[in-house]
């Protein structure tokens, strides 16, 4: 074995050592004399890898002792090693730069020493080894796997592994120690460039493991992180910056990013990560080793070489490393405005392009009065222009002259709206609600049935078309598609009982409505491919019109920085709309901006999934809304719009859409509460249409529905909205920011974090506000029904002393008069009295389903069931669940027109799943129907295999690594979390239980949840979940309608 002579000094051992420096205070253990193998001792243990040996849990790190170097210096019984990884702490570079049989090590061709030529000179721990190789000791860096990479000489040594100690001995030659300094952290650039070339490169197709979980070390505080392998695969990401902030956080990068190898080799790894290859080569490498003249060829090909030999940009955070290093202002938080996944990109060409702006007069911008007579030709008619374009007028003007039309839309507002516009243009119409009112107000019979509206304009949510099922036939509509994009997306992606129970039904009446009329022609903003595919999947040839106006355009748009800001520019200006994401913050804004309602006398029109009725925006100078208005109601009123996001539930698409609502915006200032880049759930469309196939062949399997090409279609748009959600959900401020670019907005952009001090305060108080007035209200309430019920009965019981006076009364009647009696009196202590008196509409909407006595209203849990809508759902879930088997469950689910990937990931399947663990665990399953959640026994092996495969599908979980369910405190856990997500996290509590010398988890049911009145009372024997049983139960269904969070969320 050839050795490399090299000019090194070796430090004074033994009684010199650690003059200055005592050495590193580092664990260590005993290896057999003169070997690298670990002794008999049993300090370390042994595994079957082709590695050698790695450490072992149990009594052998007990045995590791920190030893001074001066006593490692006698290998007469034993040699030494230490533990790397986080053991000690450490990472060790095992550098082997010497000949090894046939490899011929030459320095001159070494891409490390070429990189570090003075890497000898680091301020670190340095040993020799035997065959005179160096071990270089550095702080521990979990990005570093163990490796041995024969091409450079070199293996890493880090978690799992050893090195061998100064002071043994192996075939004679001895291990020293080069340099006693402290250890040291290792540098970016020596970090990124053994992260770069140590590592096996083959590239291949396979997915990310999206469930694997590393140590990263977070640049900004130091401290070790977890993540996700899929946060730093950042190919898949988009960093939108312009040129002029890119240039600009460049230029403030230290030097050394263009005058060293490592430096330089980041700044490349970072402009590769971010695919700006021409903006990297303005800044080429200065001292270049091979040529200095920046221009010559040989320094073109050296710079082209680098950027082609780097592979680790793909999972190297090198950008986050230059805006951390770079002296621009607030350099780091530009990723937050900037770096998104970007959703699937339309390809589709336009079969014509216009520009509305042409126009001249009044129609400039507007599509016009005779826009749609020009096509007459077309069966079907896709229109992407901007909002406040006139489209809908367009429309109105189309079908004046007679032709009848059928409007579909996914919202109430929505159609409302039309109504009012078509009825003001003296244009007959019927919106589908009034004539389902009338049928059951008149009742069903000839003459009033929904048959008896064929042929007239009907306007008609698209949930509700099967009331149409039965018309013989569609000819001579016009089919009018407005807010397509939406409407497609609500019926593909929406889980809500009123589609779920006939989406596939809805499928087939829309391409029978298709095929049968003269005309579709739709409209939106936003038209995608989807929206397209979705024509074409029925049977239309769509001819699609992109209107280039921007109606926005220069409109000035800029960010509010902090809460406290935001507020004092609500109670400064005069007019403003001001669009929310939640209904929790719409409330809490207007509260703090003046009085709230909808009458005229409040300053704030308020509208959120409380409010009833249709009201006109131009009325109130300030208006604040909730996703209950994303589109289908209009302003025409020029005045500023403030947006408030907490993003958290709608898309960034239907934000600009709410924004929007105002057709003469002045300014727009928004303001994001979280913006940041996140991690994605699916690296690609593949990805999820696997995932979907694979939900939909086991929902086959359960509900024996065999797939056909409908199933197919459904399938593949499916797939695409929830890639699409999974991409906007990585950077909801970011993907906001580029579509205001695309409407035109002139966005003026500054780069600062979010301050949202004082918002928590304020809900507080508006939530402790809340509270008081139902206080105040069953205070007023409980005299008023009490000496309601009191003089009811005092009545009550002077009527039946005057009747059983009567000289007529047998025994018999008097029998029956004393049931008549008991009953007047039951009657009369459930009378409510006037109960509109004390509390409002939707309280009282929501206490139909609920029955919770109005006296007690005002306690905790009751209170949050009627103003926290998602423990209405939680609880909804709960009264389903726990009174009801599974088969009713089960059958309810079959006989639904869903689709089986739908069905296969559904409330009502996770609740049979979680039925069909207890009763595989459990000796007698209904046991955790009192206090304690009950496990008797785990999983056999192979039950354990398939539960958790169906765990998977079910519940979306996306984990690879399996549990062993046949571990019964295992199988629990699995149960706990299920109930956790189908009831909220509330439902159980956990205590430590001691048993022997061992401890274990019990799980309890929480008792007030479980006693809360309404679930004793909620559903009649016979009747349960039939939702056409309760009253209240609509009012249920319009706020879930209503989100755009598909759910059960509420807004």
């Amino acid at each position: 074995m050839k050795k490399i002579e090299m000019d090194i000094k070796l430090i004074p051992q033994n009684k010199n050592i650690g003059t200055l420096y005592m050495g590193p205070k580092l664990k260590s253990f005993k290896l057999d004399v003169n070997e690298k193998n670990p002794s008999t001792s049993m300090e370390w243990g042994k595994t079957g890898k082709k590695d050698g040996f790695w450490q072992s849990t149990g009594d052998y790190k007990s045995k590791w002792k920190c030893r001074k170097l001066e006593r490692m210096e006698d290998c007469s019984k034993n040699n030494w090693a230490y533990p790397t990884g986080k053991d000690n702490m450490i990472s060790v570079l095992d550098c082997d730069f010497y000949s090894k049989g046939d490899k011929v090590f030459d320095a001159k061709d070494s891409k490390f020493i070429q990189a570090f030529p003075d890497y000898l000179d680091i301020e670190t721990f340095m040993c020799q080894t035997g065959n005179g190789g160096q071990h270089l000791f550095f702080q521990y860096e979990p990005r570093l796997k163990q490796t041995q990479c024969d091409e450079h000489f070199m293996d890493t040594r880090n978690d799992g592994g050893l090195v061998i100690a100064p002071g043994s001995m192996v075939n004679g030659n001895k291990y020293k120690v080069l340099k006693n300094k402290p250890i040291a952290k290792m540098s970016d650039e020596m970090l990124m460039w053994c992260l770069d070339n140590l590592y096996d490169k083959k590239v291949g197709k396979g997915k990310v493991n999206k469930s694997k979980k590393i140590v990263v070390i977070n640049p900004e505080t130091n401290e070790e992180e977890e993540h996700l392998e899929q946060e730093i695969d950042l190919s898949v990401y988009k960093v939108a910056m312009s040129d002029y902030m890119l240039h600009n956080i460049i230029k403030k990068l230290p030097k050394k990013y263009f005058n060293s190898y490592g430096g330089y080799f980041i700044f490349t790894t970072a402009m590769k990560s971010i695919g700006r290859k021409d903006i990297w080569k303005q800044y080429p490498k200065l001292n270049n080793p091979v040529d200095k003249d920046v221009k010559s060829q040989g320094h073109i090909n050296w710079m082209n070489n680098m950027w082609n030999t780097i592979t680790a940009h793909t999972h190297i955070l090198a950008f986050n490393n230059l805006l951390l290093n770079s002296k621009y202002n607030n350099a780091r938080t530009t990723l937050d405005y900037y770096k998104y996944k970007p959703d699937i990109q339309n390809v589709v060409v336009p079969d014509e392009i216009i520009d509305s702006g042409t126009n001249e007069g009044s129609e400039k911008g507007k599509l016009g009065h005779k826009f749609f007579n020009k096509y007459t030709h077309k069966k079907c008619l896709m229109i992407k222009s901007d909002t406040g374009t006139g489209k809908t007028t367009s429309f109105k003007s189309y079908v004046e002259d007679g032709k009848p039309f059928i409007s579909i839309v996914s919202r109430v507002s929505l159609g409302l709206e039309q109504e009012k516009v078509f009825k003001d243009a003296g244009i007959k119409c019927h919106f589908h609600q009034d004539i389902t009112d009338k049928i059951k107000k008149e009742g069903w019979g000839f003459g009033n049935t929904w048959s008896d509206y064929e042929g007239q304009n009907i306007i008609i949510n698209i949930d509700s078309i099967n009331k149409m099922n039965n018309w013989e036939d569609f000819s001579g509509y016009n089919i009018y598609l407005d807010e397509v994009n939406s409407m497609v997306e609500y019926l593909v992606n929406v889980d809500l009982p009123t589609i779920q129970a006939r989406r596939r039904d809805i499928f087939e009446l829309l391409e029978k409505m298709f095929e049968q009329c003269d005309k579709v022609i739709g409209t939106d903003a936003d038209i995608n491919d989807i929206t397209l595919e979705f024509m074409k999947m029925r049977q239309l040839d769509p001819y699609y019109i992109k209107n280039e106006y921007k109606h926005n355009a220069n409109i000035p748009a800029s960010e509010i920085g902090s809460y406290t800001q935001f507020v004092e520019e609500l109670n400064s200006e005069p007019k403003w709309i001001c669009c929310c994401d939640s209904k929790t913050m719409a409330e809490v804004l207007g509260s703090v901006s003046g009085s709230v309602g909808t009458t005229p006398e409040c300053d704030i029109l308020l509208i959120t999934s409380d409010t009833k009725g249709h009201y006109d925006l131009d009325m109130w100078d300030k208006v604040i809304y909730s996703p209950k208005i994303i589109y289908g109601i209009d302003s025409t009123m020029p005045r500023k719009v403030y947006t408030y996001y907490c993003e958290q539930t709608i898309t960034p698409k239907a934000m600009l859409q709410q924004v929007c609502r105002c057709r003469n915006i002045v300014e727009l200032k928004y303001l994001f509460t979280s913006k940041s880049c996140k991690p994605y759930n699916y690296h690609s469309y593949e990805d999820v249409l696997n995932e979907i196939k694979e939900n939909d062949l086991y929902g086959a399997n359960v509900f024996k529905l065999n797939n056909d090409k409908q199933y197919q279609d459904y399938i593949e748009l499916l797939a695409k909205y929830k890639y699409n959600f999974d991409c906007y959900d990585t950077n909801k401020f970011a993907h906001f920011l580029v579509l205001l670019k695309d409407r035109g907005f002139k966005n003026h952009c500054q780069i600062f974090q979010t301050s949202i001090k004082g918002e928590k305060k304020a809900k507080d108080e508006f939530n402790e506000e809340k509270k008081g007035l139902y206080l105040n209200a069953v205070n007023k309430y409980k005299p008023y029904i009490e000496d309601l019920r009191m003089n009811n009965q005092m009545e009550i019981n002077q009527k039946y002393v005057k009747i059983k006076k009567d000289e007529g009364v047998d025994e018999d009647d008097l029998l029956w008069i004393n049931s008549q009696y008991e009953k007047e009196i039951e009657t009369n202590n459930r009378d409510l009295g006037e109960i509109t008196q004390f509390f409002s509409s939707t309280t009282i909407e929501i206490n139909t389903l609920l029955q919770i006595p109005y006296e007690i209203i005002d306690q905790d849990l009751e209170m949050d069931l009627i103003t926290k809508q998602n423990k209405l759902s939680e609880h909804w879930h709960i009264s389903k669940f726990f009174t009801k088997n599974e088969e009713q469950i089960f059958n309810k689910l079959e006989q639904s027109m869903d689709f089986n990937c739908k069905k296969t990931t559904s409330i009502d399947m996770k609740m049979i799943l979680l039925n069909k663990i207890r009763g595989l665990v459990c000796n007698k399953p209904d046991d955790d129907m009192g206090e304690y959640i009950v496990v008797d026994k785990g999983l056999t092996p192979e039950l354990a295999q398939s539960i958790q495969t169906e765990y998977k599908k079910v519940f979306s979980h996306r984990k690879k690594s399996d549990i062993d369910y046949t571990d019964k405190y295992k199988v629990k856990q699995l149960i706990v979390e299920m109930y956790k997500h189908l009831f909220g996290k509330g439902i159980i509590r956990s205590r430590k239980v001691r048993d022997g010398d061992d401890t274990h988890t019990d799980y309890v049911i929480n008792k007030p949840y479980w006693d809360l009145p309404p679930f004793n009372i909620l559903f009649c024997p016979g009747e349960m979940f039939d939702i056409s049983f309760f009253p209240g139960v609509p009012i249920l269904f319009s706020f879930l309608k209503n989100s755009t969070s598909f759910d059960y969320c509420f807004f």
